[in-house]
């Protein structure tokens, strides 16, 4: 997860200023293939700390989610009406706070283990309002969607402005899509 959301930071001053459609194309995909490393492990991460298990912690990541694509979208026409390179450094900054928060956050007795047999590992009993690692996991979840919608609520509009043709904008989305 880590990598993952590290490897997109990297990536976004470059496609804050890259204005070459080749040169973007190829930011971009290797953005979507980093970003795409961290829901994994956040749904996995879930399904281990989740006390009871099942679709409630899918749910809650789901909420969390949709929470990011609501305030992302906010934020991202916002700051893109000022600047475009500023609308993906922002998006870096939000990626820099979630990585942050799960370096340091994703750790302590919220993720703590009972070892059950030589290789069976299950998460420790917790209710879900004491468990603080769910919610953790919620608001990084949330900012990390955060950060990604302000990326898709400016790609469009910026490659129009730039001059990139219907077919150029749909041979980028094909190649990228995950």
């Amino acid at each position: 997860m880590l990598w993952g959301v590290g490897l997109s930071v990297a990536l976004m001053p470059g496609i804050a200023l890259v204005h070459g459609f080749w040169s973007f194309a190829v930011l971009v995909a290797l953005f979507e293939f980093t970003s795409s490393l961290v829901s994994p492990s956040l749904y996995a991460y879930a399904a281990t700390i989740w006390p009871e298990g099942g679709r409630q912690a899918f749910n809650a990541l789901y909420v969390a989610r949709d929470a990011g694509i609501v305030f992302g979208t906010l934020a991202g026409g916002l700051v893109a009406a000022v600047s475009r390179p500023l609308t993906f450094l922002a998006a870096a900054l939000l990626f820099v706070a979630f990585w942050v928060m799960a370096q340091w956050g994703y750790r302590g007795p919220a993720f703590d283990r009972v070892h059950h047999g030589p290789s069976a590992m299950v998460p420790a009993p917790r209710s879900f309002c004491g468990s603080s690692g769910v919610w953790l996991l919620m608001v990084g979840l949330g900012l990390d969607w955060m950060a990604y919608t302000q990326w898709q609520t400016t790609t469009a509009a910026y490659m129009h402005r730039e001059g990139f043709s219907l077919p150029a904008y749909s041979v980028l989305w094909t190649v990228t899509a995950s």
